[in-house]
């Protein structure tokens, strides 16, 4: 390629990452401010984070990217604040820059109201955690159930039977649909309580069943 056309390919490329981190500058910023905003007292946020980051510095087992890290969060609240307090944005680090007021509020924006966040009077996001949290472990709790019925039922089985069994059983019971591989994670959280142990092998893969047959055949 020639010169001229390779100094044109870099100058584009250079532009590209201009945007992209002009991009990403603007995300983080627009993040801040939702933590600022739902923050109580935002100069101690930001203590804490100054303080962090000055453990981090005095701690040379501290590898230098996480310190750049750290240091770069402080950065950010600290300018985030002097947008919002209408001071001048004196920080020229490129992973902070200068960012556009307007523009962080246009992305903060439809984040206002509790109707926006999804919120009615009695909601909250800890709720849907909790929520989503609470099925999880009632899925869990399901199909380690059914593991052990099937072991029990019908006796040692690789992890691909097991699976295998589950999904023929899944056919005419309503059970949670799980993959081979949450197969064998349930599985080893049922090897892990002391439920299912090791049961020799089957066709060259490791056998399990329930912990009951083994100990009587032991």
């Amino acid at each position: 390629m020639p010169a001229k056309g390779k100094a044109k390919v870099a100058q584009a490329s250079a532009r590209s990452l201009e945007r992209a981190l002009a991009e990403e500058r603007l995300a983080l910023a627009a993040i801040t401010k939702v933590f600022l905003l739902e923050t109580p007292d935002p100069s101690r946020l930001l203590a804490r984070l100054e303080a962090m980051c000055r453990a981090a510095e005095q701690d040379r087992r501290t590898p230098a990217k996480l310190r750049r890290s750290l240091l770069t969060a402080v950065l950010l609240v600290r300018t985030a604040i002097q947008r919002e307090l209408g001071k001048p944005q004196s920080l020229l680090e490129p992973d902070v820059g200068h960012t556009a007021p307007a523009k962080v509020d246009a992305l903060v924006a439809p984040t206002d109201g509790a109707q926006q966040l999804g919120l009615g009077a009695q909601d909250s996001l800890l709720g849907d955690v909790e929520e989503a949290q609470a099925e999880r472990v009632q899925t869990i709790s399901t199909v380690h159930a059914e593991i052990v019925r099937l072991l029990r039922e019908d006796g040692a089985a690789t992890d691909s039977e097991l699976h295998a069994r589950y999904a023929h059983t899944r056919m005419g019971v309503a059970l949670p649909l799980q993959s081979p591989t949450a197969i064998r994670e349930r599985r080893q959280e049922l090897c892990a309580a002391g439920r299912v142990v090791r049961a020799g092998q089957r066709e060259g893969a490791p056998a399990w069943d329930i912990v009951e047959r083994e100990a009587l055949t032991a």
